[in-house]
């Protein structure tokens, strides 16, 4: 479930991201290293989504919103 490809819609932009962390009220996610052979993150930017939330959406791609 980590490790799968998570998208989290930022400001209107879908980017890439890993969970970092999951907490009772929260999750915290960094950005997906770009360029990346492997999967790797930014671990400097880490950002705090308070739950319950529809910003996070789980694929291979970014989700298509109408």
């Amino acid at each position: 479930m980590f490790i799968d490809n998570w998208w989290l819609d930022f400001d209107g932009e879908h980017i890439p991201v890993l969970i970092q962390e999951i907490r009772r009220d929260r999750v915290l996610v960094t950005p997906s290293a770009a360029g990346a052979i492997a999967k790797s993150a930014d671990m400097t930017r880490t950002i705090e989504i308070l739950l319950p939330t529809d910003r996070l959406s789980q694929g291979q791609a970014p989700p298509i919103r109408p």
